[in-house]
């Protein structure tokens, strides 16, 4: 007997966390995949505000939108990718229909955080000062 599933499936492998500074806050930019029973499925991740609080991590919804009409069945790998603003989460927690995911939030190389103040100046005039 073949058992079709009814939803998506998720591993935490599957899934990465990065913070980006941009001298004003820090942003986390989250993506992931799950492989869902057919094609034309959606996923969307949503911020959970009072969980964050309760956690003290950055809390996602993974939402899962089934495909309309009929498809065929054939499992497919369905992406997902969203900015979340997070001052000091280490980490992303991703509940799922299946169960909660814990994703570290990687955080970039010292040497490549730019210092605020060399954002408030815009890059065309750093290019067009003379160079003789």
């Amino acid at each position: 007997m073949v058992v079709f599933r009814k939803r998506c499936t998720y591993d935490a492998a599957d899934f990465a966390a990065y913070a980006v500074y941009t001298g004003e806050r820090r942003l986390v930019h989250v993506t992931g995949s799950g492989v869902c029973p057919t094609d034309g499925w959606e996923l969307a991740l949503e911020a959970e505000p009072g969980r964050s609080e309760a956690t003290g991590m950055l809390a996602l919804a993974l939402r899962e939108r089934p495909a309309e009409g009929q498809r065929v069945r054939v499992l497919t790998r369905v992406h997902v990718d969203d900015w979340f603003e997070s001052a000091h989460a280490g980490e992303v927690l991703v509940h799922t229909p299946a169960g909660d995911l814990r994703i570290p939030i990687e955080e970039p190389h010292p040497d490549r955080v730019r210092p605020a103040e060399l954002d408030s100046e815009p890059v065309f005039q750093l290019l067009s000062e003379p160079t003789g």
